[in-house]
Formats: structure tokens, sequence, C-alpha cells
């Protein structure tokens, strides 16, 4: 009995909190039906037909020590180095940190702490759902890689890439339907695809399709936003929340509707003043794969930036010749047909009107040669494909920024 709690801490201790709300055999279910352990409390809540709260407090009460419904973001500058955000989010759990300091950890599972970092059980322990967790943990995320992105690596560590794309799901379905007005979406999941459609201001009818992929982990982020009735606030970005609801639909089809509320008008105006000395950056694109085009330019419209897309180097030094706007930031495939990556930088670094241009490389290939080839010929960065979406974002950041502080001044 001691070698399986000791292979299975995290797990045994929650289970043992849960036997005050259910049986045995409800518990068994709950497992049966989850495939992230840190969503038990919702699932053991769903079958009891309690709220997510009410089986927090008998849970807090067996393990003796204090809830809370509602977990802020933390300071992740004070998180041990040798740890990272994203130990503490397979823990499920948070550091609450207060004044520059880890006053204590947030959890779901005492014992998945205890896995984690044997000295933070010196640190008072407070009860949470991983709905408030995960919301808090995202916050302070991007927080963090706002203001040092340079240590993100070191702090934040990349997170699993499929509990991630369901986040940026539900933002671009929030940009992308906000964007016609529209202020809810209706997501139909089979094991194709999961189709999503929705009414413009006009009442004119929308559509499209994600991914499968994706489907288990949306399902779960969506099962998280339901148990918080209404108070689930999703960060499209760091300035923008969006308070969202999920309803799944009774009937024989997977069904979600999914509906929110726009950010305020006064945050709005803040972030506009801020920024009103400076033109909304235009991002070039130069890239001839449909589908990947498609992906940054959604990412860009969650960042606030404007895109135009052009399928090869030779249409895209055309329009830049030619056109009175220059974009701020171009990205640019390596291997396009007709004019290459590489040839276009050098005619773009050889115009006095654009030598200045920043040009970001994107391409599949992991040769260290490459990197330096596209680097001496002037690229502000390279990056690879497969990397985190992330890192190409706060290359654009850091570099719109600089712009920024020059328009400025």
């Amino acid at each position: 009995m001691l070698n399986l709690f000791k292979r299975k801490p995290k797990i045994k201790s929650l289970l043992q909190a849960l036997t005050s709300v259910a049986s045995t055999r409800e518990l068994e279910r709950a497992i049966a039906e989850i495939e992230d352990w840190r969503d038990l409390i919702v699932k053991v809540s769903e079958i009891k037909k309690i709220t997510e709260e009410q089986c927090l407090e008998k849970i807090a009460l067996k393990l003796k020590i204090p809830y809370s419904v509602s977990v802020p973001a933390c300071d992740v500058e004070v998180i041990p180095d040798h740890l990272q955000l994203a130990d503490f989010r397979r823990a499920g759990a948070i550091p609450f940190t207060v004044k520059g300091k880890m006053e204590g950890v947030v959890c779901i599972d005492p014992s998945a702490v205890a896995k984690l970092d044997q000295a933070l059980l010196k640190l008072p322990l407070y009860a949470s759902t991983w709905g408030a967790i995960e919301q808090a943990l995202d916050k302070s995320e991007k927080v963090f890689l706002k203001s040092r992105p340079e240590h993100s690596e070191q702090k934040i560590a990349k997170p699993n890439p499929l509990e991630q794309a369901s986040r940026d799901v539900v933002s671009m379905l929030i940009n992308e339907v906000s964007s016609y007005g529209g202020e809810g979406v209706l997501l139909t999941f089979d094991s194709v695809k999961i189709k999503y459609e929705f009414n413009t201001a006009e009442q004119k009818h929308g559509d499209g399709s994600i991914n499968a992929r994706v489907s288990t982990h949306l399902l779960r982020y969506l099962k998280v936003i339901q148990s918080q009735a209404g108070q689930f606030v999703h960060q499209v970005s760091l300035d923008s929340g969006f308070r969202v609801i999920a309803e799944f639909l009774p009937g024989n089809l997977l069904q979600v509707r999914l509906s929110w509320q726009l950010p305020k008008a006064s945050s709005k105006e803040t972030l506009n003043s801020e920024t009103a000395k400076f033109v909304t950056p235009q991002i070039l694109i130069v890239e001839d794969n449909d589908t990947f085009a498609k992906v940054l330019e959604r990412f860009f419209e969650l960042k606030g930036l404007d895109s135009i897309r052009f399928h090869n180097g030779e249409e895209a030094l055309d329009y830049l010749q030619s056109t009175t706007q220059r974009p701020s930031i171009c990205i640019c495939d390596l291997h396009m047909p007709r004019m290459n990556g590489v040839t276009f930088l050098q005619n773009v670094r050889m115009n006095p009107a654009l030598a200045d241009l920043p040009v970001i490389v994107l391409t599949s290939d992991d040769d260290n040669e490459v990197e330096l080839e596209v680097l001496s010929v002037g690229a502000a960065a390279f990056v690879s494909k497969n990397e985190d979406p992330k890192v190409l974002l706060q290359h654009v950041e850091n570099l719109t920024a600089e712009q920024k502080k020059r328009a400025i001044q």
C-alpha cells in the first residue's frame, strides 16, 4: 500500500479528500471519464450535481487547509530557479506571492505540490479549483512575457502544445466572430472536425472548421469555463479579457454554445490613448503555404496587428517598391517559388528606402549554416516553424516596441 501511494501521490491524496464528497463507485466513474487528473473535482461535482465551490469546501475541510474560489496571478520572478511556471501548471498549483515573496501555494492536491518540491510544504497551502488556478496561471504568464521576454525560457517553459492550442482556438473564435459583430458561436464536435457557426450583427450566417486534434483539450477547457458559471475571464491578450460562458447542449450531437461579453469601453480608451502616437503596425507576410499563412494572420489579429500577405518574394518585393505605406515588419518564408527568402532579403537590403525594414525569416530547416547565412544578409531574426508561435510573436512585439519608442521620441 505504501509503494502504491508513492507512485500516485497526486491522485491518492485528492481521492482521500473526495471520499467525503462521493462514494467509491462514483469516484471510479469520475476517474474513468476524465483524461486529465486536474479535472477530477469538476467531474465529481457534475456527478454529485453540486457546485464546484460546494465540492471544494468539503475537500478543503478534509485536507484541513483553507480554500478560495478566486486566485490571484503570481509574480513569476519569485519562483525558485530550479522550478518553472510550467511545473506548477502540471501540478495543478500556483505560487501565492505578496510583495516579491512566495507566501504560499494554491493547489488542487497538496501531495502534487509535495512531488514538485517537498520544501514547498513549509509554506501555507490553500485549496482551489483548477479553473481558477489555470486562469491565474495564464494571466501570470502573459504579464511576465510582456515585462521580461528575455527570461521566458528560464521561468515559463513551453506549455503542452495542445493545451495552448485550445486557448488559442477560443481566442481565434472570439476575435473572428467579434469582427463581424457577433457575440457567440455554436461548436459541433465530431471525429473529423470541429465546426463552428455564428450570426453576424446583420444576422448573416458564418461558419468555419477547426482540426479535430484539439478536441479533447478544447472540451476540457470549455468544461473549465462552464464550471465558472459566467465568471471566467479568457485573456485574448494582456490588455483584452472577455467574460465567457460555455453551455453544453443536450442531444445526440456533441455541441457547445460559447458566448462572451466585449471588453469594457474604458479599457479600450486607456489602451488607445497610450498608443495614440503610434500607428497600428502592419505585418507583411510572405508565405506560399496557405494554411500556415492563415494561422499567422489570425495570431496577429489577436495581438491587434494588421497584416497583408503575398505568396512569394517577387510579389512582395513589387509591393514594397510601389506602395506608399511601408509595413512595420516583414515575416518571410525561406523556401518559396520564384524568389526564395534569402534573395528577397538581399533585394530589400539593397533598396535604400527599405534597408531598415525588419525582416524575420521562417523555416522548417534545423541547420546552423542556413541560420548564419540568413542572419549575415540582414535578417532581424531566424525562427523555426516548429517553434512555439509565442517565440515569433515575441520577436514581433519586441520589434514593434522599438519602433513605437522611436515614433514617440
